[in-house]
């Protein structure tokens, strides 16, 4: 596929968008493309998929996984605001800002309206996957190197 220019109004939501109004094949992968996300981990998230799931999350706080050069100020936010998601929701994702996702094409039309316009995207679909009831797993990502979560 070839790139896709996002022509509309700026901010990281409306350029995913874009991109996912683009989108061929059965599933896509959102990372972030200033390499804090390594992209040969996309296979791992590609075998998840392969297993059955609708959804494949990646986490930066579970066993295996972790953070590089993240500011603390950035890092205690950012952890407030997942335990708050988790809790409202009474799910068991603990890093639901994590951008490093997969999703097959049928949860993306499934969530459709997408509206978040910046980076509340990256709460906006899997919240909305999970509430409509799509399956889904997490994986650790470690500074961008993905794998299976532990079943502790």
């Amino acid at each position: 596929m070839a790139p896709v220019k996002n022509e509309g109004l700026h901010g990281f939501g409306r350029a995913v968008i874009c991109g996912l109004d683009h989108m061929k094949g059965d599933a896509v992968v959102i990372m972030m493309a200033d390499e804090s996300d390594d992209c040969r981990a996309v296979v791992q998230y590609w075998q998840e998929l392969s297993k059955g799931y609708d959804c494949v999350f990646g986490s930066r706080f579970m066993k295996g996984g972790g953070v590089i050069d993240y500011p603390r100020l950035k890092l205690m936010l950012n952890r407030i605001a997942n335990f708050f998601v988790k809790t409202v929701f009474a799910i068991r994702l603990n890093d639901t800002t994590n951008a490093f996702k997969a999703y097959r094409k049928e949860v993306i039309d499934g969530c459709r309206p997408l509206i978040a316009p910046h980076f509340n995207l990256t709460v906006e679909l899997p919240l909305k996957a999970i509430v409509r009831g799509f399956s889904w797993t997490v994986i650790r990502s470690r500074g961008g190197i993905a794998g299976p979560a532990s079943q502790n």
